[in-house]
């Protein structure tokens, strides 16, 4: 989707603004374009909350890519949760997945997970299953690797977000990493 490229950047700046966000546009330039990558830190529980997204610009018009929240914190154990819409062969291969108990959640997503304990009481909340039922396109995973775990969301559809949907976002992702890490 192509946007004028001033609306983009000044939604992110009150955004920020409005989080108490610290928010960098880094600029690439090249030959006829440029891509600005933007990242939004916002400090959350001795850790930080980061939102990016980027846009090509072309002119004063901008392609946007997805947006990608992530949180990074220290952690031992070895931890994984993935959570995808459903295909062909999850549905013959089946075995190792998570079920919510939600007939409508469980044959549209597969979950698979390193401590199905933690994945169940995670995707058997009302408001998760809400968030990834009305949001199709929305990617989740959690993994660790030396020593870190690092959830990241990223809503695949190419656009200008809202303030109201990057706050939406924003608060259901911290819920999420309450629940991981309580």
């Amino acid at each position: 989707m192509r946007i004028k490229y001033d609306t983009w950047k000044k939604q992110l700046i009150v955004f920020s603004d409005n989080t108490k966000g610290d928010l960098k546009i880094i600029k690439t330039p090249s030959f006829g374009y440029g891509a600005d990558y933007l990242t939004a830190t916002i400090n959350y529980k001795k850790n930080e909350i980061t939102l990016l997204q980027s846009a090509v610009k072309i002119s004063d018009e901008a392609d946007l890519s997805p947006l990608e929240i992530e949180y990074c914190k220290p952690n031992s154990a070895n931890l994984k949760i993935t959570i995808n819409l459903q295909d062909f062969f999850d549905k013959i291969f089946s075995g190792g997945s998570i079920t919510s108990g939600n007939e409508v959640f469980d044959k549209k997503f597969t979950i698979k997970s390193s401590d199905s304990q933690l994945a169940l009481s995670l995707f058997k909340e009302d408001r998760v299953q809400k968030l990834f039922l009305e949001n199709s396109l929305l990617i989740f995973n959690v993994a660790t690797e030396k020593g870190e775990t690092t959830l990241k969301m990223k809503n695949m559809a190419k656009k200008l977000y809202t303030e109201e949907e990057m706050l939406y976002y924003l608060e259901e992702f911290k819920f999420i990493v309450n629940k991981i890490f309580e």
